[in-house]
């Protein structure tokens, strides 16, 4: 899933210089911090009877609060909390793609297949889960989902016209079989036009 226009959540510390220098930390140690910390590791896993649970370690930080509440280290026994160096808000990064339909502001959900997924049932469940959506007055007042761009319906089209063809290639092969060497030869010929081509899909 790939996600085009809006505005993404983030994160501001503003470190204070002052701070730093009284509890005697460098913007080195904060970044490293950061870099080390903000991440949910795998703890292994436990076995027991017939299953294995397997443990992660949630240590991502989610709001600023999080942030707040963290201990940089401590001193004298004292926690020093990263509250305690700056200013951490709550905001939103800077934009960097824009999303317009019909004339207004929107944001573009782009939602791939994995390679061994079906394509059509996809597109179902898609469609299906937003009609219930909708359905269900979810969305505030003024805001709108739509399908603008489908590949399922190509493949669709590309289906019926293939059936047509299979259709009219077995009417046309019966009918020239019918009379020229009658019913039973017509009806065998027929018939093993859907098997030839089944069987050529699978090989």
């Amino acid at each position: 899933v790939k996600v085009f226009g809006g505005k993404d959540r983030e994160i501001t510390i503003a470190v204070d210089p002052h701070a730093l220098n009284s509890k005697k930390v460098s913007l080195i140690q904060i970044i490293n911090f950061f870099n080390k910390g903000n991440l949910d590791t795998p703890g292994g896993k436990i076995p027991i009877g017939l299953r294995d649970y397997f443990i992660r370690v949630l240590a991502k930080f989610y709001d600023s609060g999080d942030i707040q509440r963290t201990v940089l280290y401590y001193i004298d026994g004292k926690p020093i909390y990263l509250k305690d160096l700056g200013e951490i808000q709550n905001s939103t990064a800077e934009i960097s793609s824009f999303g317009r339909y019909n004339g207004s502001t929107a944001v573009s959900i782009n939602i791939y297949k994995q390679p061994k997924s079906n394509l059509l049932k996809l597109s179902d469940k898609i469609r299906n889960k937003i009609k219930q959506i909708k359905q269900s007055n979810m969305l505030p007042k003024g805001m709108n989902i739509d399908v603008i761009g489908d590949q399922s319906d190509e493949i669709r089209i590309r289906v019926n016209e293939l059936s047509n063809n299979i259709f009219q290639g077995i009417f046309v092969v019966f009918l020239v079989m019918l009379l020229s060497l009658g019913f039973r030869y017509a009806l065998i010929a027929s018939a093993g036009i859907p098997f030839a081509m089944i069987f050529s899909m699978i090989g």
